[in-house]
């Protein structure tokens, strides 16, 4: 028998813990919701030492990096390269 330990993970925009693995879909009413939670969730990913890779389709990689610091992320996470963006064109 394999005995492995249970991991937990915040999602960032509750404070309930979810055991891995797990796939999570959020329905958000507007933009302004959705880029609130994706802060939050981004956020959560890096208190415990995560990588963040983030796929944009809709707006420029730069608009989604202003947005995102706007949101209290903090540039030296993008320097570092704890948070990598890339665009739907790469």
């Amino acid at each position: 028998m394999c005995n492995y330990e249970k991991r937990t993970v915040s999602l960032g925009f509750t404070d309930e813990e979810y055991e891995l693995p797990l796939h999570m879909c959020y329905i958000y009413q507007d933009d302004d919701e959705r880029m609130e939670t994706l802060g939050k969730f981004i956020k959560s990913g890096l208190e415990v030492g995560e990588k963040v890779f983030y796929f944009v389709d809709t707006i420029s990689i730069e608009s989604m990096k202003d947005k995102l610091i706007e949101l209290g992320l903090s540039n030296a996470d993008f320097v570092k390269g704890n948070i990598t963006l890339s665009g739907s064109e790469e």
